[in-house]
């Protein structure tokens, strides 16, 4: 069975569940770095809100082994368990005033998003784009996010400008930057993975997680002559790169270690900052950070493949 061949079937079996009371459909949805993926979505005559369930993977699944029959129950299950989850007032949607003040801002790369730049509204900085989603909050779900299309600001009559003066407002005060010592990240998970060792009986319960944590650390700094690296993202570690445009947290933080600044970027959701000292190169850190986007980021949470600059004295990120 081909893929078209899949979906197909896919679509017919949840018509014969469901029967004719729902209208099943299958489209293709556009995501960061212009990537495609085909998505299921279910509706009726009462509400045209539905879970959105990417079929790619299942297709993987199935030549993979996996038979049919669990394939169509998992998809059911999970339209299922969440059909019922997404209710929020859609009239708060289609009203600028109303949700103006959840419009906030992701960076994404330009020159991979070309397709879904031209349907969506986007200001360009450098090889990046800044575009414009809304955060909705839902008992069930959370933060529900969508992004905004043309489509949205004719329904609500405004331009871009009205977008971007939304969204800058909006952005450092619903997901305020946080900036980590990478230290302190990776002590973190070295203790939890020595607690989950305690609880597996495999170290001994006196033994301070924290202090071999620290240990190990240590070992490893002394060994590598570690450089000074920060994280930055946001409170809620989602589309955390956007931080790098944040009035201020470049430059007080550059002020703070006294020197420019190499933005590294790991994904969309996060960025490196590494104060430049002498030796470092830029070219050598472009050449780690290809390497993790190719190895460790997923194709739709790669941001960039090369290093920019933070320079202090004219408050700028350059390539």
């Amino acid at each position: 069975m081909n893929y078209s061949e899949f979906l197909d079937y896919v679509k017919s079996s949840i018509i014969k569940i469901l029967g004719k009371e729902k209208n099943v459909n299958i489209s293709k949805i556009l995501k960061t770095n212009d990537i495609e993926y085909d998505a299921l979505t279910i509706t009726d005559d009462i509400s045209n809100i539905s879970p959105t369930i990417y079929l790619n993977q299942y297709y993987d699944d199935y030549k993979n082994g996996k038979p049919l029959g669990d394939i169509i129950h998992e998809i059911f299950s999970l339209y299922e368990e969440h059909s019922n989850e997404l209710e929020f007032d859609i009239e708060l949607f289609k009203n600028f005033q109303n949700i103006s003040s959840h419009i906030v801002y992701k960076v994404i790369n330009a020159k991979k998003n070309i397709r879904l730049l031209n349907d969506i509204p986007h200001v360009l900085n450098m090889d990046l784009a800044l575009v414009f989603y809304c955060i909705i909050d839902s008992d069930y779900l959370g933060s529900a996010t969508a992004l905004i299309h043309n489509s949205h600001m004719d329904m609500w009559n405004v331009t871009t400008e009205d977008i971007v003066k939304a969204s800058y407002q909006n952005t450092p005060r619903i997901l305020p930057a946080e900036i980590r010592n990478m230290n302190d990240i990776i002590r973190e998970m070295f203790a939890s993975d020595l607690q989950r060792q305690q609880i597996e009986g495999k170290i001994p319960m006196d033994i301070s997680v924290e202090d071999e944590a620290d240990k190990i650390l240590d070992t490893l700094n002394m060994a590598n002559k570690p450089v000074e690296m920060y994280v930055l993202t946001n409170s809620q570690k989602m589309y955390g790169a956007a931080c790098i445009f944040y009035k201020n947290v470049l430059k007080d933080f550059a002020e703070k270690v006294k020197s420019d600044l190499y933005i590294l970027p790991s994904s969309v959701h996060e960025v490196i900052l590494v104060p430049i000292v002498e030796g470092l190169l830029k070219n050598e850190l472009s050449l780690m950070v290809q390497d993790v986007n190719r190895e460790e980021v997923t194709d739709s949470e790669v941001l960039s493949n090369h290093v920019y600059i933070y320079k202090r004295n004219i408050d700028k990120i350059v390539t």
